[in-house]
């Protein structure tokens, strides 16, 4: 059986948009875009379906058309504000066989999204579970609102796919041009059975395995106002910069992937086994990647002191920024 893959619209680019585009390094998402094992998420369909009373997430394979955007579509929203048009979205799965199955997290990013497009105009959007294949099959290969474990939940093809996906999500989190919205904040009823389905991994944000790694990609080269953790969010601010400063997260120094490793067996995952190496080998690879492209490393005004300053000396000496060019701390207690 064929893998999904969304009939999106193509359009012209222009040349301006398209230098921009590599510019800003947008050719490094253009191999798994264009492969279709990522299928990037619209935002004004995001903020449409947050503001429905009904408004819930769906699968990547449940979803209708129109809510995707295709890379040209990506390029051509290019323009000179200095960023890609890509939010990423870490989140913890609130039920085993659906993230968000009240629209809670839905509704924290679309009021995000709302305030950011209308500062900057069209902006696609990174959803695991909207943008990769998920095992949402039935019996007779109809895409279902729900994940489920049983065989066939995604055809043979949509598994390659999958697997190529991953790969990516280092890319995706630590690109400097990218932003990365945290949802950190559980709902007020999380705790109510008659809800939620809790079961697996229940932890917090910070002790899920799977986020762990998303913020430490986030961290790694990021100017911090592209990196906010909406639990932040108060609700009450209506611009874009303002509700940047409310959310803008404190980032730590990069962990280097020894520690990231050592750190991640305290982290929670709904199955350890299989998820807690793949998820070591993955940040491994996402950070020799970012660290590989890094001339210039800015890591301005983020309240470090002596022990971030140490962290960086000690990447430092063990080769990992030897291709950085240009190293700023400037605006910190060091």
């Amino acid at each position: 059986m064929e893998p999904h893959m969304p009939a999106t619209t193509s359009v012209a680019v222009t040349d301006e948009a398209a230098q921009l585009w590599l510019a800003r390094g947008g050719s490094d998402f253009e191999s798994v875009l264009s492969s279709g094992a990522v299928a990037l998420i619209d935002a004004s369909y995001l903020i449409e379906q947050s503001e429905r009373p009904d408004g819930v997430m769906l699968p990547r394979q449940a979803l209708p058309d129109a809510a995707f955007v295709s890379l040209s579509e990506l390029k051509a929203a290019q323009n000179p504000f200095p960023f890609l048009r890509i939010a990423c979205c870490s989140h913890c799965w609130l039920q085993p066989d659906h993230p968000d199955p009240r629209g809670h997290n839905l509704r924290a990013v679309g009021r995000a999204l709302k305030l950011l497009v209308k500062s900057f105009g069209r902006f696609a959007v990174f959803i695991d579970f909207m943008c990769i294949h998920q095992r949402c099959r039935g019996a007779g290969g109809a895409p279902q609102p729900r994940t489920h474990t049983d065989e066939g939940g995604r055809y043979p093809a949509e598994d390659v796919l999958f697997k190529r996906a991953l790969g990516s999500l280092g890319a995706f989190y630590s690109h400097p041009e990218t932003f990365v919205f945290m949802l950190t904040a559980f709902p007020p009823d999380y705790d109510d059975p008659d809800r939620y389905r809790r079961s697996g991994n229940t932890a917090p944000y910070p002790d899920r395995g799977w986020c762990f790694c998303e913020a430490s990609w986030a961290a790694l080269v990021k100017d911090s106002r592209k990196l906010l953790d909406l639990g932040l969010d108060t609700g009450e601010k209506s611009r874009w910069a303002e509700l940047q400063a409310q959310c803008r997260q404190r980032r730590r120094a990069p962990l280097p992937p020894d520690e990231f490793a050592a750190a991640l067996e305290s982290k929670g995952f709904t199955n350890g086994k299989c998820d807690r190496p793949l998820v070591a080998d993955l940040y491994r690879a996402g950070f020799a990647e970012r660290f590989a492209a890094a001339a210039v490393l800015e890591f301005v005004d983020l309240g470090w002191g002596g022990a971030e300053a140490a962290a960086i000396a000690s990447l430092m000496a063990a080769g990992a920024l030897a291709p950085c060019e240009k190293l700023s701390l400037n605006w910190n207690g060091v």
